[in-house]
């Protein structure tokens, strides 16, 4: 049971790292594209965020004895596709909301007190995210 579990829990990380990547990689782009300085600082942050979440993801797999994927998320081409970067904002919350919300679906993989900790400490991170976003754009 605990090996079947570790395997589903891998697969999980890596899909979470996957998408942490594209997390990065989308906002090194929308830092490039805005001229608004505190957006400016705001993604800049997430985006040191993300890539610690990377870290974090990877040390999480490796210490379940397998190798981390090498995998970027399909998320970076979606928000590439859009022109206006209102969008792409949107987008990102989108994603933001996706994250939190497969952790808090799969909170049943994590037997490891440190490793729910973990993953919790990323989902408010991903809320939080998502909160400051909307009330930044006035979204509901």
């Amino acid at each position: 049971m605990q090996q079947k579990q570790s395997q589903e829990v891998v697969l999980f990380y890596n899909s979470l790292l996957s998408a942490e990547r594209a997390g990065v990689e989308v906002l090194s782009g929308l830092l490039h594209e805005t001229e608004d300085n505190n957006l400016k600082i705001i993604l800049g942050r997430f985006m040191r965020d993300e890539g610690m979440n990377c870290q974090i993801f990877s040390t999480l797999i490796k210490n379940a004895g397998e190798e981390p994927g090498k995998k970027t998320g399909d998320f970076v081409q979606k928000v590439k596709g859009l022109e206006k970067i209102e969008a792409k904002l949107a987008l990102l919350i989108k994603g933001q909301e996706w994250v939190a919300k497969q952790i808090r679906k799969n909170r049943a993989l994590f037997i490891y007190g440190s490793e729910a900790m973990l993953m919790e400490s990323i989902k408010i991170q991903h809320e939080e995210n998502v909160d400051y976003l909307k009330q930044l754009f006035s979204i509901s």
